[in-house]
Parts: structure tokens; sequence; C-alpha cells
């Protein structure tokens, strides 16, 4: 038999099936060597290296390649397939680009282009460069799907119409037939965004239905997506009860919404699925306070506890201390209450924190020992600490409360003032600390003298959006308490110009204040920001308008309070300006019913405020 090039050829994918891509690569040299012009060798031998894996060779070959003969497709395609797997995102966008300029038919070409964008936060040119080619090739419908969740969950410039464009997508990619239990639990999360929870409720049952047929495989299959969408039924239920702005408590509704959650409950115990059980807890205590069933709930928790194995009791008992503490205090029972949450938080003691690079205890009387501390994973504990200690108040006598705040307080003075190198992971510790202090202590000039200190502005510049924000809004009120009105303002600017930068308005080319006009933005927090910048500016009217804004926005989607804590908070911090301090006091307290769990601590320190300067 003649051994010509195809004969070599023919031993080399021999070889390749067999992955022994050494004889591969030597069946392919010898070959070439007979009959250079019997194939494309070059080609091939990319393709062998890329089956082996070896991607750094292949994206070194297809460059070589590149540089002869720039108008190969294929080429292109599996160059940039490489730098993928390199992680080389920009050299994906180059490389894809000229494979589209050569007219390629590989759909993938688009979705690598669009992957890469999105690894870079840069979802709109994603969008853009699959939205040109949806038509030809309906499977992008799912990864466009996924971009505009992710503009609007990970990302932060979505809006409303983003999020319906993501349920747009979703109902495309599902009339192709295929079932992704990951894209149903996305579109339900986005239809609750907007607030339509009667089809995010069909379609999580939906959703169940189909799993019924489906085999996952082992990673999924662990999920126990089911669950997960049991859950989200119960919790869309829960949301349902609410009616835009009032919210009224419809009873039935929210008994309705406990028993789906208690069988989810039940059902996930049963399957030893913790991220459910926890999930379903938060929401079943939800239901409990507001239905005014407190010992119901208390039996609950315990009941639940009581069945867990210990390793589930480990991962979960911090959750129902707390929770269970929670109802106690809503029942008055404050020594069962403060048994129980501090069982959960373990000690009010801010006085010594754990320094995780010496593995020692640090504290204001030895901190001059140390050249640097890294306090940073304690941050957690001490913001559970300070929630507990402004949420809870009733469970602590005021001597405890104002001596932690005072050992705090005590502590970052000497951090300050030793000016530690590298102390930028104190951003997170500090910003929580003078954003609940004003809610216990009235020493304003001791708080305004720590945070407008040269080392705490130096630090907060270089903080990331969300501590820069806690900054300027936290300086903003402590110079309004100390009629420091000028700074107060100008603080107000800097927050008002942050506000502004937020991703959303950069895209849009538009000031945050037209975004929420024209019902781009729904999250009322976000318009109770902008509502409290302008007052403390000065700018009252502006201040009242967005009181209108929110009322025209439905409640944010994640809200389980009876009622809106940013509306009230802002209407009393309007009243305050305006003399009105009755009023504000009426609003305050409104504020305090709706179940502490998010920015009460705003209220807590205007009402110190008030109290403070006997104005109430």
């Amino acid at each position: 038999m003649e051994k010509n090039a195809g004969y070599y050829f023919t031993l080399a994918e021999v070889a390749l099936k067999a992955a022994n891509y050494d004889e591969a690569l030597g069946y392919m040299e010898t070959g070439r060597e007979i009959n250079p012009n019997f194939m494309d060798w070059d080609l091939y031998e990319i393709y062998i290296w890329f089956n082996r894996e070896d991607y750094y060779t292949v994206a070194e070959l297809c460059h070589n390649y590149y540089e002869k003969d720039n108008q190969n497709v294929k080429v292109l395609e599996i160059w940039q397939e490489a730098c993928e797997y390199l992680e080389w995102y920009k050299d994906v966008v180059g490389i894809g680009y000229a494979a589209i300029d050569l007219n390629t038919d590989n759909p993938e070409v688009y979705a690598r282009n669009a992957r890469a964008y999105a690894l870079y936060n840069q979802y709109r040119d994603a969008i853009d460069c699959l939205e040109e080619v949806v038509d030809k090739y309906p499977d992008l419908n799912k990864d466009i799907e996924k971009l505009y969740y992710d503009l609007v969950t990970d990302d932060g410039h979505g809006g409303m119409e983003d999020a319906n464009k993501s349920i747009e997508y979703a109902e495309k990619a599902r009339s192709l037939g295929e079932f992704d239990w990951r894209m149903e639990y996305r579109d339900i999360n986005m239809r609750m965004y907007i607030g339509d929870n009667d089809n995010a409720i069909k379609v999580a049952e939906e959703a169940i239905e189909k799993l019924k047929d489906v085999e996952l495989d082992e990673d999924d299959a662990a999920m126990n997506p089911d669950l997960v969408f049991k859950w989200l039924i119960g919790k869309n239920m829960l949301l349902k009860r609410e009616d835009h702005f009032c919210m009224p408590l419809d009873k039935e509704k929210t008994r309705e919404a406990a028993e789906n959650l208690r069988q989810t409950f039940e059902e996930s115990m049963a399957r030893n699925e913790l991220d459910t059980q926890g999930c379903t807890l938060e929401n079943l205590y939800t239901c409990y306070r507001l239905l005014g069933e407190y010992d119901e709930g208390i039996q609950f928790m315990t009941e639940a506890e009581s069945k867990m194995d210990e390793d589930t009791k480990e991962a979960l008992s911090d959750t129902i201390n707390r929770l269970t503490g929670r109802l106690y205090v809503l029942k008055k029972d404050y020594a069962k209450a403060r048994e129980c949450i501090l069982k959960d938080i373990k000690s009010i003691d801010l006085s010594q924190y754990h320094d995780y690079e010496s593995d020692k205890m640090v504290t204001t009387e030895n901190i001059n020992e140390f050249k640097r501390i890294n306090i940073t994973p304690e941050v957690d504990r001490l913001r559970d600490v300070l929630v507990t200690l402004v949420e809870i108040p009733e469970i602590f006598t005021q001597e405890e409360r104002e001596k932690s705040i005072n050992d705090l307080l005590e502590f970052i003075e000497k951090v300050v003032e030793l000016n530690l190198d590298g102390m930028d992971v104190m951003i997170p510790f500090v910003g929580h600390a003078i954003h609940y202090s004003p809610a216990i202590t009235t020493d304003y000039e001791r708080l305004y003298k720590i945070i407008n200190s040269k080392f705490m502005k130096k630090m907060f510049a270089n903080a990331t959006e969300y501590y820069r924000d806690m900054y300027y809004k936290n300086l903003m009120r402590i110079c309004a308490f100390m009629q420091k009105d000028n700074e107060s303002k100008a603080y107000a600017k800097s927050y008002l110009n942050l506000i502004n930068d937020k991703k959303y308005c950069i895209d849009k080319k538009v000031s945050f204040d037209e975004a929420c006009k024209v019902a781009r933005i729904s999250n009322r927090i976000d318009i109770a920001a902008l509502g409290t910048a302008y007052l403390y500016m000065g700018k009252i009217e502006d201040a009242k308008n967005t009181l209108l804004l929110m009322m025209m926005n439905s409640v944010c989607w994640f809200c389980d309070k009876s009622g809106c804590l940013e509306y009230y908070l802002l209407k009393a911090e309007i009243d305050i300006a305006e003399g009105n301090y009755e009023e504000a006091q009426k609003y305050l307290d409104e504020v305090e019913k709706t179940e502490w769990n998010n920015h009460e601590e705003i209220a807590a320190s205007l009402k110190l405020y008030l109290k403070s300067k006997n104005l109430v």
C-alpha cells in the first residue's frame, strides 16, 4: 500500500480520536512533508492543538496563520475561542469582529463577543452585538435575556424597560421549546422587579411542572431548583398583599403565603437544602409579624430548630435566634428577646477587635503596638451589634448602649490619631460606625471631628460608591444637626453628584431627576435619596416634588413592610426643615411602625435630635 499524504492523514485522525496527540502531530508532519498541498495542514495542526487544550499554542499558531492569510474565517473562529479560554477578552472582541467582517455564519462568534463585553460590565455593547443577529440566530434570545437581567441586577445600569426586555427575550427563548431552569429563575425575579407577582407565580408553577420531566445533572440536582421555585411562589404571594402606595394588609393572602412557605420549609428540611430553609424562615417571620401572630411564629421557630440535625442547626441557629428574638420584642417580652438576640450576636462589646494579620486582639490601649491592622472581617459583627442597638433599644439599658458607642468611637479616634498606613481596610468599619452612632449619641461635635478629619477625607476619597454615599450623607446630616448649614449644603451637593453618577444616568446621558420623571427608575429608595439631597441643599420644593414621584412608583419589588418607610422618612425631614416638628414626629413614629429593617437608624437619629433640642 502506498503511504501517501492521505494515508498519514488517516493515521493522524485515528490517533487524534484516541487522544494520542503527539502521534497525531507526528503523522501530520509526515503527511505535510510528502504533499504540502494535500490539505490545509496548518489549519489541521491548529485543530490538533485545540483538541489537546493547549490554547496558548493555538493562539500562537492562529496568529502566524493570520499573518499569511487574513481571510480564513475558520481560523478566526478557533482563535477567538482559544482566547476566551485564555481570558484574553480584548482579543476575543477584536478577533470576533474580524470574523464578522468575513461574514461568519457561526453564532458563537457573536456570543463570545457579548460574553467578553459583559465581563467588563459593558452590557449594552454586548446586547447590541447580539440584537443585530438574533433574528438570524434565534438561540441567542436566551443570551440576550441574561444580559438584560445582568444589566438590571449585577451592574446597576438597568431600569424598568430593561427588566421588561429581559422578560420579552425569556418568552422568545421559551417559545423555542428549550427548558432552562436558570432562565426561569431570572424571569421570575424580573417579574418581581416590575411588580408582576401573578405572572411570576405562574412562571414558577410551570417551571416546577417542567422539572418533573427533566433529568438534571448532578450539580443542578444538588441545587434543588424545584424548592427554589416553591419558595419564590411563597415570596410572591407575600408581596401580592401590598397595593401600590398604602399597602393595606390582606390577611387571607398573607396566610396563604405563610402556608405555602411552611410547606416549602418542611420539604427543604427533608432534603437538607440549607439555602432554601434560610430564605423561607426570613419570609415566614415576615408573615407572622404582619399577621400579629407572634406566639405562633415563636412556636414554629422553636419546633423547626428542634427537628434539625446538628449540622443544620449549626448553620441556621443564629438566624432562628435573631428572628425568634424579634418576635419576642414584638410581644414586648424583652428578657427573652435579649436572651435570643445575644445568642445571635454573642456580645455588644465594641472595645476590642480581632486583627487578622497578627491573630491578636487589638484595643485602644495596645493599638500603638501595631504598624497596621486588618479588622475587615469584624465589620459584619460590628454592623450586627449596631443594628441591634438601634433597632431593638428596649433589650439594653441606655448605659449599655452608650458604652458600646463610646468604646467604638474611642477606638476610631485612636486610629485617626496614629494615622496608620494602609488603613483603607477601615473604610467599611468607620462607615457603619458613623452611620449608626447618631441614633444613640448626640455628641455631634465628636462625630464631626472624626469623619471630617484629613485622615478620613483621604481614606473615603478612595472608597467605593457605596461608602462614599454613606460618607457624604452622614456628614450632610451631622453638619445640619450642628447648624453648619453651608457645610451641610456642600456635602449635600457632593451627595447629589454621586447620585447623578449612577451608571444608568451615565449610559442614558440624563440626570437622576430626569430618569425618575420618565419612570425609568423603579426603586423608591433611590428616589428618596434624590429628595434628601435636594432637601439638604436647601431646595425644599424640589424635595417635595420627589415625594410625588415616589407615589407615582409602585413599592420596591423587594419590600416586605406594611408602609413605605422611605416616604415617611423624607416627609419627616422636610417637616423638620420647615419647623413642623410635631408633624415630623408623627411621620417618624410611622417609620417605626413599618417594622425595623432598613434605614430606620436615620429615623432614630432624627428623633434623638428633636428630643435633644427640646423641639418635641
